[in-house]
């Protein structure tokens, strides 16, 4: 699962988070397809948990790195460096 769709789930879902940042369900739950949210819009849903209280901190938002940070760098290194 992604960040985005985890995050979007614990705040209460699609229609929930569109309303809480005026924004389409459509454009939501394409989010959640694609497995990210826009930085603009991370910072939204940031301020938005602040404020509301809301089970949602900066690092919620990089949760699918931590696949990365125990693989071998070899492994995440696509394509040559050169």
């Amino acid at each position: 699962m992604s960040y985005a769709f985890t995050i979007i789930e614990r705040l209460g879902g699609t229609r929930k988070v569109a309303r809480m940042l005026g924004a389409a369900a459509s454009t939501v739950q394409s989010w959640k397809e694609c497995g990210e949210i826009p930085a603009p819009r991370q910072r939204e849903l940031l301020r938005i948990a602040q404020r509301d209280d809301l089970p949602l901190e900066a690092g919620d938002f990089f949760k699918d790195d931590e696949a990365l940070q125990s693989a071998p760098l070899s492994a995440t290194i696509q394509g040559n460096p050169t």
